[in-house]
């Protein structure tokens, strides 16, 4: 079921067996477990079933490191959470992410991809797509070949794009069907209490906008919040430690990591060729897009991190724009189908669908030249599909961050309109991101010459001083790892190898902030099978003690 925390009336506590912070893919996937068994599941989200501007505004943080987009435009409170934003891109970890690498400071995970690839399997079932390596040999056959590089210094991987990345609209009606699950929206999680001896949480307070507060009571937690606002929560539960929940060794919310990037243009020499190994396919409903990336023997001869990247072709404004007008008039129609089945009033979202459809049609009148022609050599120079790519395809890199200390989350003195004190982000890197993709560049470089392929200059990505912030610095991906990490250690770490928070019998964390390292991967899948595997032990738990009453 789906309630709004604003219509429960009187009601001031709610108790489950389970109790899961935040409904983005990780939240959902939770939730979804346990449908249709004996546990009660409340699924909090702190905003609502759409997009609204106020539920943004607990987001606003200072900045006081490099600059980094995604800390405001990459995070939503909404019912699905990112992936409403998600291109639905998946890609795992591999072995070597895992392993402690002695050129890497504080690298290496409790646990092995071995460990994990049950619960990847499963995850690729969430996300509805196929089984894969994401290994060349395992690529789907399009009818052309890969890139036979001549050395070792580069591999080809493949990821695979969800036909459905937006769990809200892929999963609502299995939530909103659940009996034994309440998505409770407009539910911001405020404060954990703990037991007094601190080795337990009793309950959760939660917060509306409107002033309404609930204290949920559950045998487990779960924070499912992302990669900065999972630690922000752990760090304002301060009643019974004074320094925040799991943060004895002053650990929550350091070893921020994100995945530097910075791409340039660059020059095919052979058009045909250069668009068929390089540019996305699918097979079905699924998209698949070529990355290359460092070989294990690269990273360990040059001492490198873990560095990749894509082709890409940036689209111009006007291009923008025909795309803006296609998705809202999409989206017009889906909205109004969606308001029917909800038996809401299906003319209320309308004009905001037609303002912006008009705005975009406008602007793609003004620029039709500019459209037609690329769609024109789409079409009928590189025999592709028709899509709204620019002519200049750009060589984009991503590179794995350097687990920093000192790159961090803390809590600003200044208050949201929840009460809840703010995020301060202070991302560092280190000079190691930015050599790693210059060694990288130019093996890939030398190795596309080699091909006949293309060319571009190394030095033209300007490297040197991006992590101070020159050069115009390095794009962040809006992937927040890294802040509560996993490890053996308390001293070291903030959750053990579980996911369980130190010294907690009863609080996980489901989010990517538990990694260690981040590899060149997008985080999601990696993410999913973590919190598969949290399932399966939260289950056992409760099975075990519904056994032991018995």
């Amino acid at each position: 079921m789906i309630v709004d925390i604003n219509e429960l009336g009187p009601v001031d506590a709610q108790s489950a067996d389970v109790c899961i912070v935040g409904s983005g893919a990780v939240g959902i996937t939770m939730a979804r477990e346990f449908v249709g068994t004996a546990h009660s599941i409340i699924l909090l989200e702190g905003g609502g079933q759409a997009f609204e501007s106020r539920s943004q505004e607990p987001y606003r943080s200072e900045i006081v490191g490099l600059h980094h987009d995604g800390v405001h435009n990459g995070r939503v409170r909404v019912v699905g959470g990112t992936t409403t934003l998600w291109a639905g891109q998946s890609l795992p970890l591999w072995d070597m992410d895992f392993q402690q690498r002695d050129w890497v400071p504080n690298s290496g995970w409790p646990v092995d991809k071995r460990t994990l690839r049950p619960f990847y399997r499963r995850a690729e079932e969430v996300l509805q797509i196929p089984h894969a390596t994401y290994e060349a040999a395992d690529l789907p056959d399009r009818g052309d070949s890969l890139p036979a590089y001549q050395g070792d210094a580069i591999v080809t991987y493949f990821s695979q794009f969800a036909a459905m990345p937006n769990f809200a609209q892929k999963y609502r009606a299995n939530l909103k069907a659940a009996k034994n699950v309440m998505l409770l929206t407009h539910a911001n999680a405020v404060a954990f209490d703990a037991t007094p001896d601190a080795t337990a949480i009793r309950e959760l307070l939660v917060r509306s906008f409107q002033g309404k507060e609930l204290r949920i009571r559950a045998k487990m937690f779960v924070i499912c919040c992302g990669g900065i606002e999972s630690a922000r929560l752990l760090l304002a539960s301060d009643s019974v430690e004074p320094h925040g929940i799991g943060n004895r060794h002053d650990m929550v919310g350091r070893f921020f990591q994100d995945h530097p990037g910075v791409a340039i243009p660059v020059r095919p020499l052979d058009h045909k060729r250069f668009s068929q190994w390089y540019g996305s396919f699918r097979k079905g409903d699924v998209r698949h897009c070529i990355k290359y990336a460092a070989s294990e023997t690269l990273q360990r001869e040059k001492g490198i991190l873990h560095v990749g990247g894509e082709v890409f072709y940036p689209i111009s404004f006007a291009v923008t724009a025909a795309k803006l007008f296609a998705g809202a008039f999409s989206q017009m129609f889906r909205k109004k189908r969606e308001a029917t089945e909800a038996q809401d009033d299906p003319n209320a979202i309308q004009p905001v669908s037609q303002t912006r459809m008009f705005n975009a049609l406008a602007t793609v009148a003004q620029r039709l030249d500019q459209v037609g022609k690329t769609a024109f050599f789409r079409r009928y120079v590189l025999g592709k599909v028709v899509s709204m790519a620019a002519l200049q395809p750009h060589v984009g890199f991503s590179v794995e961050q350097e687990p920093n200390p000192f790159s961090r989350v803390t809590l600003s003195r200044q208050t949201d309109s929840l009460g809840m004190r703010r995020t301060v982000l202070d991302w560092r890197l280190t000079k190691s991101e930015g050599r790693s993709i210059a060694v990288f560049a130019q093996a890939l470089s030398d190795e596309w010459r080699k091909l006949g392929l293309a060319e571009f200059n190394p030095d033209d990505l300007e490297i040197g001083g991006r992590e101070q912030g020159e050069h115009g610095g390095f794009i962040d991906a809006s992937h927040h790892m890294g802040t509560t990490r996993m490890g053996a250690d308390p001293t070291t770490s903030v959750v053990d190898p579980s996911c369980r928070v130190h010294g907690y019998a009863n609080l996980y964390v489901g989010s990517s902030s538990v990694f260690p390292t981040s590899g060149f991967s997008n985080p999601t899948l990696t993410t999913l099978a973590l919190c598969l595997r949290i399932c399966d032990e939260i289950k056992t738990k409760l099975s075990n003690s519904i056994m032991a009453v018995a």
